[in-house]
């Protein structure tokens, strides 16, 4: 008899992300209050996702930086919390965040986190420097945004985005 990929359905895993969507609160002092909002659609049976976010920056005129995160944070869609761990993987904050019942279905992640000196402060010009969903991911994301909160009274405003891969 032929192979069935449906006698095997326990063993067929995707995992994408339907839409990712960052809230990006810039406080006077430079911190970043961050929320993001991950639709994700589990195929098979699957513990949870990683979040990998960048933190370490090579600037390209060898001023590099590291951002400091922490107060992170994970609920799903109904508000209930998530068990997250984290660790330092390279250039990246690793996270791994357990979902419950993430089995053919589709669940939603709201993840929050405090950002540390995420303002750059320059004699000319102040910068805010984001990578959304980082750059490396192997999970197919298909529709991403964010939107930036800048504190009362903020002025001379200019904006640059860059979609796609790396470079």
């Amino acid at each position: 008899a032929a192979w069935d990929p449906a006698d095997a359905r326990g063993q067929a895993r995707s995992l994408d992300i339907e839409s990712f969507h960052a809230d990006i609160r810039v406080q006077p002092d430079g911190t970043l209050e961050v929320a993001e909002r991950l639709d994700v659609r589990f195929t098979g049976s699957w513990n949870g996702i990683f979040r990998d976010i960048p933190v370490e920056y090579d600037s390209g005129y060898g001023a590099n930086y590291t951002l400091r995160v922490d107060a992170i944070a994970a609920e799903d869609g109904a508000g209930s919390p998530l068990v997250v761990e984290e660790e330092r993987r390279g250039r990246y904050r690793s996270l791994r965040i357990y979902v419950p019942d993430a089995v053919d279905a589709t669940r939603t992640v709201v993840l929050r986190y405090r950002v540390r000196d995420g303002i750059r402060f320059f004699e000319e010009h102040d910068e805010l420097y984001w990578n959304v969903t980082g750059d490396e991911s192997e999970v197919p994301i298909g529709s991403a945004s964010a939107r930036v909160w800048l504190p009362p009274g903020a002025t001379g405003i200019r904006s640059t985005a860059f979609a796609g891969s790396r470079g």
